[in-house]
């Protein structure tokens, strides 16, 4: 999820925040700790023109509490995935060069294909990875993706229009064989806002007493 914490509602008061809360199953190159570089897999370009965003990760999946990792700063890779890098699917070791942005081995577990294919045959409008959605669906039925056929298709997913049809097994599909492709962003930390963090606790603290009020 990405979006704006308020200037009323920031630190420092006055200032707009951009936030973004990532979820592990789609992106296992994740920071492992506050401060640390990973990799996200996004074909969201809005991330990459807003400066230095504060990044929230939950640190344990199940649990609904999310950390502040501070404010990081998002560059696109020179390439997308590869089918080498994508044909590593099963296996368990991540390797990033965050000096060059390139992403020279990834870790994508088969979860991170099963969320992937879960999120992009929703119904739901999605405009970061609609095109990605149109141009899996045109392959499936045999028709050239050309950029204005991909644009139309595009609209009629925004109205509610559209006759796409994807099945879970059928993104699996394509991303295990790496017929389209997600593209890798690097995530560099540039800062941490302790009077920020502070003042996010605070509010937690006090919501929890609102709660615990019977």
């Amino acid at each position: 999820m990405f979006g704006k914490i308020m200037p009323e509602m920031n630190v420092p008061r006055g200032t707009t925040r951009p936030i973004i809360l990532p979820r592990l199953e789609f992106s296992p190159g994740l920071p492992a700790s506050p401060g640390a570089p990973g990799t996200m897999l996004t074909n969201r370009k809005d991330i990459l023109q807003c400066g230095p965003v504060s990044l929230w990760i939950k640190t344990v999946p199940d649990e609904g509490l999310w950390k502040y990792f501070g404010n990081y700063d998002f560059a696109r890779s020179v390439q997308p995935l590869t089918p080498a890098e994508a044909s590593r699917f099963d296996e368990s070791v991540r390797h990033c060069d965050f000096f060059t942005s390139v992403c020279s081995s990834f870790f994508c577990s088969r979860q991170t294909v099963s969320a992937w294919a879960a999120l992009l045959s929703s119904n739901a409008w999605d405009f970061s990875h609609a095109e990605l959605r149109v141009r899996l669906w045109l392959r499936k039925v045999g028709a050239e993706a050309t950029e204005a056929v991909v644009a139309h298709h595009v609209d009629l997913l925004r109205t509610k229009k559209s006759p796409i049809v994807l099945h879970e097994s059928d993104i699996a599909e394509a991303l295990r064989s790496w017929k389209e492709t997600l593209h890798v962003v690097t995530m560099r930390c540039v800062g941490y806002d302790y009077d920020f963090l502070a003042d996010m606790e605070t509010r937690w603290r006090k919501w929890q007493a609102v709660q615990a009020v019977p």
